[in-house]
């Protein structure tokens, strides 16, 4: 057993280890870019996108959302703004179209044939109106710092086919808040990481672009049906299984905020449909989450095991510690502020809500607001 305690504890570490040098290595390479964005050096071409948007009831997030997409640092000639409505019951279409007059690079239309169900089908509807080249989604209830274009257009400038960048949450107090902050640490984390070590598997559809031309060569959403949501991780799927080329954009200057859920029950609904679409992966991602997760949780229940010797609590304190280095290192990245207690006890409150969002995610049934 000592072995046992001993060789999960080395793994732990490795893994981490991997995970963490290739995080770091690319914050450091697009710091660089950030740097250049701020300073108005941007070398890269200027691609011209279309930015898609699907909105149902956001009456109150679209104006701080079009706010955002105004000021963003980028000419207003070189993309433009498509809102598609799926058919909202409060004020979203009335305030959407009040704003026309004042955005003229807006277009909004109304979902009302979607060959999809969903978000899915809403954005269907405006890539398939989109004039440009370059398609980049986004969230209704999202705002979007200003190099969001520019970061976007560097790495496609690079050669990418498909790019994905960080959304992150808004500042919180709330219990629900800052356990959803401390989940999108640790989720960014590993899903960065595997895509700068060639491992792409899960992307945020609030941040989230790609060409025109794949988006046709791939059928659009036509093999991502196999959930209501998906419309972001089964895309990329069926874009790795391509062969296409997929990029992150790091940059603090081209973050994507959004809100996190305010009660346990919107917190769960929302989880449940992120963890729904895990179930489609591919089977080398899926062997390789499973893998992550059995190791984490096996060091985490290890000193259950304490009758079988001191070392049981080898796996448990090498957890721990690499987990509070980890974490203390990278939140800065993502602008959160965790001290060493919220480590510890939102890193164990992540572990068992792991279990329950597998579960609640693939027993649950899925709806779309």
């Amino acid at each position: 057993m000592e072995f046992f305690f001993l060789l999960l504890s080395f793994l732990y570490v490795i893994f981490n280890f991997i995970l963490f040098i290739a995080f770091i290595k690319n914050d450091f390479e697009q710091n660089f870019a950030e740097q250049s964005f701020t300073k108005g050096k941007f070398a890269g071409k200027e691609i011209t996108f279309s930015v898609v948007i699907s909105a149902k009831n956001e009456e109150n997030n679209i104006p701080g959302l079009l706010k955002s997409l105004q000021n963003l640092d980028y000419p207003k000639n070189k993309f433009e703004i498509i809102i598609v409505d799926d058919n909202s019951n409060d004020n979203t279409l009335n305030i959407l179209n009040k704003y026309l007059l004042r955005i003229p690079n807006l277009r909004v239309i109304t979902a009302n044939h979607k060959t999809y169900p969903g978000k899915k089908g809403t954005l269907s509807i405006g890539i398939n109106e989109a004039k440009n080249s370059y398609i980049i989604i986004t969230d209704a209830d999202c705002t979007i710092r200003p190099a969001w274009l520019k970061a976007f257009s560097k790495k496609f400038s690079e050669g990418t086919d498909l790019v994905f960048g960080i959304v992150s949450y808004r500042k919180t107090n709330s219990f629900i808040g800052k356990l959803s902050m401390y989940e999108n640490l640790r989720s960014r984390f590993l899903i960065f990481s595997a895509a700068k070590l060639g491992f792409p598997y899960s992307a945020s559809g609030a941040s989230f672009a790609f060409r025109k031309d794949v988006y046709n060569n791939l059928g659009g959403y036509k093999n991502t049906t196999e959930t209501l949501s998906g419309d972001d991780d089964l895309f990329l799927r069926e874009a790795v299984k391509k062969g296409y080329r997929i990029g992150t954009v790091v940059n603090r200057d081209s973050f994507v905020l959004t809100s996190p859920p305010e009660t346990i029950n919107k917190y769960l609904e929302q989880k449940a449909r992120h963890t729904s679409t895990s179930n489609y992966y591919l089977l080398q991602h899926k062997l390789f989450l499973s893998l992550w997760h059995i190791i984490n949780l096996a060091a985490l229940f290890s000193p259950i095991l304490f009758f079988a010797g001191i070392y049981a609590l080898v796996p448990f304190a090498t957890k721990l510690f690499i987990d509070i280095v980890t974490i203390k290192n990278i939140q800065k990245h993502f602008e959160y502020k965790f001290s060493l207690t919220e480590i510890i006890f939102y890193q164990v409150l992540y572990e068992f809500f792991l279990i329950i969002h597998y579960f609640n995610g693939t027993f649950r049934k899925i709806k779309w607001k």
